[in-house]
């Protein structure tokens, strides 16, 4: 079941007022705001003030998560305090690059009670010891990113059994449909519920091309849970007629 669908990479450039709209006809959206100090102001990175005015822009109204990038992922990671300090912002906090056996992923998530948690993880074979890591701590999360932002497409999509998880890499307008029906095939169909993460995908030139964002939501819209309808039915539906756009023609 697809909760929510997280665009990464709003920057200096982008008007919150942009994003407020689109938040209020997509209410599943989510803003991914992407922290790196040593990039800030440059394409994708927004710097303190603009990540100050997302946050401050009609309180409420935009649902933020931050990115750990480059050297704050790595503070973190190595049980070192981040020198980005604007995670009071975030209902999600995700930390780039989890390797196995790093010592601050559970810590922060431990230190961090009131806020999801989300372990980037970029290889298959290292799912086993992040599943192990986020079942130590009730906050916490993965996303399955082999791309990091490269747009590199999504080849494999493994479970994580007890543990919410979501998918990145290579989504676009043009395969977001498919790419459910992907997900949704190897764990949706389970009834595990899970979230899809863009950036490259919707940027043109590597500028963000809202015409892009609507792109995809209004496809992810098709496959959104709604609240009142109970996931047994939403999963196990009318097979022989998927919805248009996810799975249809």
């Amino acid at each position: 079941m697809l909760t929510t669908v997280t665009i990464s990479g709003a920057d200096d450039q982008v008007d919150p007022s942009e994003l407020a709209a689109l938040s209020e006809e997509f209410p599943f959206v989510e803003w991914g705001i992407l922290l790196s100090a040593s990039r800030a102001g440059t394409h994708r990175y927004p710097t303190y003030d603009t990540v100050c005015r997302f946050a401050r822009y009609r309180p409420g109204r935009l649902r933020l998560s931050g990115h750990l990038c480059g050297a704050q992922a790595r503070e973190v990671l190595e049980y070192r305090e981040a020198s980005f300090m604007a995670l009071e912002f975030f209902r999600r906090v995700q930390i780039n690059g989890y390797a196995p056996r790093s010592p601050g992923a559970v810590a922060f998530a431990l230190a961090n009670p009131h806020q999801e948690v989300i372990f980037q993880v970029r290889g298959s074979e290292w799912m086993l010891a992040a599943v192990w890591d986020a079942m130590r701590v009730p906050n916490a999360s993965i996303l399955f990113d082999p791309s990091g932002g490269t747009g590199r497409a999504l080849e494999a999509f493994p479970a994580a059994a007890g543990v919410p998880i979501g998918y990145a890499g290579g989504i676009g307008p043009d395969n977001v449909a498919a790419t459910l029906c992907a997900i949704n095939d190897h764990v949706g169909k389970f009834g595990q519920p899970f979230w899809i993460d863009m950036e490259s995908g919707v940027r043109t030139d590597d500028v963000f091309d809202l015409a892009k964002v609507r792109a995809v939501l209004e496809k992810c819209a098709l496959a959104i849970l709604p609240d009142d309808m109970p996931a047994a039915l939403y999963l196990w539906g009318d097979q022989d007629e998927p919805q248009e756009g996810i799975g249809g023609q």
